[in-house]
């Protein structure tokens, strides 16, 4: 079994950068050679170097490591493609995942009629299955935005009360992390993921996992943790 983990937070909240290995920020982020970054927004990754360490010149079956999803619908095959044939991938990052949902609507708004919500509902339990269903040496994770619902709780955003009908994004994660800044004492901001529910960010990871609920914003750091807890 793969694991699924998510990390949620507002833009800015440097979600992003704990992807990357940063010898300046002291973060050891993910080896390009063992991880393969999917982009739903098809930005360019925010990394000093990013055309080095994740061309977009090799499709996923040739060999490379960064693809921009345009149909979700794909994903679960590509999904299953690395967990089969590229054994030395550990790693198959997420970007901007929220849009695998929003994106998909945004192309049938102006189908009448509510199939699309089903549809798009169904289309992200597929591919959480297949990450689920993947090689357990392998780890996806699943880079979100978050919303506030009616009570003005913290959740993953999705497209609205009919997909929220269908399925709760967070039953199928096996950890959530939430990603958070503010300023030290020198004044500069700090980066962190919130480990467990504190009260405002309702985050959750195996009890003993992190030895703190603060913790840097570096997905190496969690990477190691997951595999000290779990090996």
């Amino acid at each position: 079994m793969g694991l699924r983990i998510a990390i949620v937070g507002e833009p800015t909240k440097g979600k992003s950068t704990g992807i990357y290995p940063n010898s300046q920020y002291k973060i050891k982020g993910l080896a390009p050679e063992e991880t393969v970054l999917l982009s739903f927004s098809g930005k360019q990754a925010p990394v000093r170097g990013a055309n080095r360490l994740y061309p977009k010149d090799r499709k996923i079956s040739e060999g490379g490591n960064h693809a921009h999803i345009t149909d979700v619908k794909t994903l679960p095959k590509i999904i299953q493609f690395i967990s089969n044939e590229r054994p030395e991938i550990k790693n198959i990052v997420l970007e901007d995942a929220q849009y695998s949902m929003s994106l998909d609507f945004m192309n049938r708004a102006k189908e009448k009629g509510y199939d699309k919500f089903t549809d798009i509902g169904v289309a992200f339990a597929n591919w959480m299955t297949e990450a689920q269903n993947s090689r357990e040496d392998l780890k996806v994770f699943v880079i979100w935005h978050p919303e506030k619902d009616k009570d003005g709780e913290y959740k993953m955003k999705t497209i609205g009360n009919m997909v929220d009908a269908y399925l709760t994004p967070e039953g199928l994660m096996d950890i959530i992390l939430y990603a958070t800044c503010s300023k030290g004492a020198n004044g500069v901001m700090e980066y962190n993921f919130v480990t467990n529910n504190n009260g405002i960010f309702p985050a959750r990871s195996p009890i003993g996992m992190f030895d703190d609920i603060m913790i840097p914003n570096d997905l190496g750091l969690v990477s190691d943790k997951v595999n000290e807890y779990y090996n």
